[in-house]
């Protein structure tokens, strides 16, 4: 793969916090933005990351990395914490239902 030295840490490693924060916020609305499940959610994305890594050790040009594990992780964690803050409002959203 080619390298941009700063802008490719940027652009790799920004993408690695965004989608996993977009996994994070994918899973949070498949449980209805339940705030019981808030663990589960960010344990499910850790999880994909790690299986995601274990891949990429069987890819030629590619390896594991823990440390993308961990990038993805803060991500996923990000994205719940920011959802956390707002759970009732963000729900109503997505689901149409009335913000009680």
């Amino acid at each position: 793969m080619p390298e941009f030295d700063w802008a490719d840490l940027f652009v790799k490693k920004g993408g690695h916090l965004f989608g996993y924060g977009l996994l994070a916020f994918a899973y949070i609305f498949a449980f209805k933005f339940d705030p019981s499940k808030l663990k589960l959610a960010w344990l499910l994305a850790i999880f994909y990351a790690v299986t995601d890594e274990f891949h990429q050790s069987f890819v030629a040009g590619r390896m594991a990395s823990w440390i993308d594990v961990t990038i993805d992780g803060t991500g996923a964690a990000l994205a719940l914490i920011l959802v956390k803050g707002n759970m009732k409002e963000i729900g109503a959203f997505f689901t149409g239902s009335p913000d009680k």
